[in-house]
């Protein structure tokens, strides 16, 4: 939308309404294009209610701990859509973020209550057979991860696995995976659901 003509000095002390008239007039048909821009307009049914939410570019507000914002900023070129509480970290609410470090490779999004999610696998046979395996996020929940949820599987094989996997311990950087090998001699992978805060 191109800028709108608004006279925020008429009328002036020494003006007669008919002077100002043209000006008075301008204010308001600038003041409905806005309205009507994302609203339903003063005639129609619901008048003022949003027809769509449209965020230009911005960052980051600053606002009071107890307030909410939602803005729209960049990330790579692409408008991504943010929810910032109060002075926490704001939480990208509409991109998934893929990272990939030391053969881990994680998919994240967070929800809108702040849970966030990271789906992602492991690979190079990251589980090495008969010891505690260290799987670190390349990037750490903020706070805590509250729940991993890992299956096992083996690329290429042949033969499925007779290998045991279970999970030893979770903080908010990384899980340990055990992987017991059975009657086959395998290092595996496992793909995994992981949430936290």
């Amino acid at each position: 939308m191109p800028a709108l003509p608004y006279n925020n000095n008429i009328p002036t002390a020494s003006q007669r309404l008919k002077d100002s008239q043209p000006q008075l007039k301008e204010n308001f048909e600038s003041l409905q294009t806005i309205i009507e821009a994302n609203h339903t307009g003063f005639s129609a049914t619901d008048p003022g209610k949003h027809k769509f939410l449209q965020i230009i570019q911005g960052s980051a507000p600053t606002i009071g701990t107890t307030e909410l914002g939602i803005y729209n900023t960049l990330v790579g070129g692409i408008p991504q859509f943010f929810l910032k509480k109060g002075a926490a970290t704001a939480y990208n609410l509409s991109a998934i973020s893929q990272e990939t470090s030391s053969n881990v490779t994680t998919f994240t999004f967070t929800l809108t209550n702040g849970l966030i999610v990271k789906f992602g696998f492991t690979s190079g046979g990251k589980l090495v057979r008969n010891q505690a395996t260290p799987v670190a996020f390349p990037t750490a929940f903020p706070s805590a991860c509250h729940v991993v949820v890992p299956t096992m599987f083996l690329n290429n094989a042949t033969t499925s696995p007779t290998n045991t996997i279970w999970l030893v311990s979770v903080i908010a950087s990384q899980f340990v995976m055990m992987n017991r090998k059975g009657s086959d001699n395998f290092d595996v992978d496992c793909s995994f659901v992981a949430l936290g805060v």
